[in-house]
């Protein structure tokens, strides 16, 4: 994990890891390149993705400025890897569902917990791993509120397109669901309003730092910590190493029920799904806008 105080001096140490990199005089001696060096090289490929440069075209604009002494301009284009991601500055959340519980939802008026579905009729399709919704419920608790079991909390990701979505894409064999991900839709919310409601109905909230189904994960209950999560794994999409992968499954924890009202979005794949969604909620109080969102999907 890359915590601010290392973010803020891998940027300021960038313009010598772009000119030892690239000079070929490496950056073993540089400072804190144990730490860092790695993500100098994985920064740089990054970049050259990004811009759709060349290897050599990047390597000539790069030492160019480096050697121009222009670390202005270096450090304005390495913003954009993901070394650099700091907290947004309104951070998004989101929960995936099938569509066929979109009615449910907006006649209830809330998103509920397992712990609290387990004593519900059953509507709609159940789109997670039963061993891991059991494990959540009755045996992982938050470090933060030791008394709360994560499955009596209602789950959101810091990011669409997540891993869990990729696994229902796979048609992973440890579900039960097996139709893919087409049917499944993106709810979006405010973190900071659904904190602020959160506090104003004395209703628990905490945000892990990795996948909160695991054996061990760290949790949080105050917003001055966004900086732990790992945001560069969150926002990747090359996620399948060690511990980017766990990293990018950092959640946000509200107990027991999740209001409809502080969802603004529906997002789904295409546009047969949207009009389900659309169809769905059509005679709510609160429709919130559904957006055909192609790139969040598989």
């Amino acid at each position: 994990m890359v915590t601010s105080s290392i973010r803020f001096t891998y940027l300021n140490l960038a313009p010598d890891f772009v000119g030892a990199v690239y000079s070929g005089r490496g950056y073993r001696d540089l400072p804190q390149a144990p730490l860092i060096g790695k993500q100098a090289l994985i920064s740089l490929c990054y970049l050259q993705q990004k811009l759709n440069l060349p290897k050599a075209g990047l390597k000539k604009y790069l030492m160019d400025k480096y050697l121009a002494g222009d670390n202005t301009t270096i450090i304005k284009f390495l913003k954009v890897c993901p070394i650099f991601m700091s907290v947004p500055v309104d951070p998004k959340i989101y929960h995936i569902v099938h569509v066929d519980k979109l009615a449910s939802i907006a006649t209830d008026g809330f998103l509920w917990s397992d712990a609290k579905l387990a004593k519900r009729p059953v509507t709609g399709t159940v789109i997670g791993m039963n061993t891991i919704k059991a494990r959540r419920m009755s045996e992982l608790r938050l470090k933060s509120h030791p008394d709360l079991f994560v499955g009596q909390c209602v789950p959101f990701y810091f990011c669409p397109r997540s891993v869990m979505l990729f696994v229902i894409h796979r048609k992973n064999s440890e579900l039960s669901y097996q139709d893919g991900q087409e049917p499944i839709v993106h709810l979006v919310a405010d973190l900071n309003a659904v904190v602020k409601w959160a506090n104003a109905n004395q209703r628990r909230w905490a945000f892990t730092l990795s996948n909160a189904g695991s054996s061990y994960f760290e949790d949080r209950c105050d917003l001055a910590n966004l900086d732990e999560i790992d945001w560069s794994a969150v926002q990747t999409k090359l996620w399948s190493d060690s511990p980017t992968k766990e990293n990018k499954q950092a959640e946000f924890l509200l107990e027991q029920q999740f209001p409809w009202q502080l969802i603004e979005e529906v997002a789904v794949i295409n546009q047969l799904t949207g009009q389900l969604a659309g169809q769905a909620i059509a005679g709510a109080s609160h429709r919130p806008t559904v957006q055909i969102r192609t790139p969040w999907y598989y």
